[in-house]
């Protein structure tokens, strides 16, 4: 799997320190600002990106509504946040529209390497099961196909 992740994030501290843990897991990345940023990135090739790390501080757009903007895609990434203090309400209203874990800001490189190593570790799961679950669908139809080819041909000797 190539991994590929979508930081957004609007300062530059943090943003070296998530480049820095990115590098040093040899994923690849893209760096956007904003969210707008984000969804036009994500509009190209929703499927390209395995990861999203992005900063709830960001002021051109609500996270909930991000992530909601996210799942109308289709796309399904692992989405770590980043958050200074969060609400609980405000965590679980996020977890429930689609990221998958929060990092506290400031955070140390060290967690944020392990949610990331996690959150690949996981997407990768769900990728395989989804593979597996394609390729059972269509061993499955194509079973049915030839089962219903033979009922034909068998009618068809039958009437003749």
């Amino acid at each position: 799997m190539n991994e590929f992740c979508l930081v957004i994030e609007n300062k530059e501290p943090t943003l070296t320190s998530i480049q820095s843990v990115l590098t040093r897991a040899g994923i690849l990345m893209h760096c956007v600002r904003t969210n707008r940023e984000a969804l036009d990135f994500m509009e190209q090739d929703p499927f390209r990106v395995s990861m999203i790390i992005m900063s709830t501080n960001l002021p051109d757009s609500d996270t909930t509504d991000f992530l909601k903007s996210l799942k109308e895609m289709g796309s399904l990434p692992h989405i770590i946040l980043l958050a200074i203090y969060p609400d609980p309400r405000l965590v679980i209203e996020w977890m429930k529209a689609g990221a998958s874990d929060l990092v506290s800001v400031p955070f140390h490189e060290v967690e944020l390497s392990l949610a990331v190593q996690q959150g690949l570790e996981r997407y990768s799961l769900i990728e395989n099961l989804n593979r597996e679950i394609e390729r059972t669908s269509q061993e499955s139809i194509k079973t049915r196909i030839d089962i219903f080819k033979q009922h034909l041909h068998n009618r068809s000797h039958h009437a003749a």
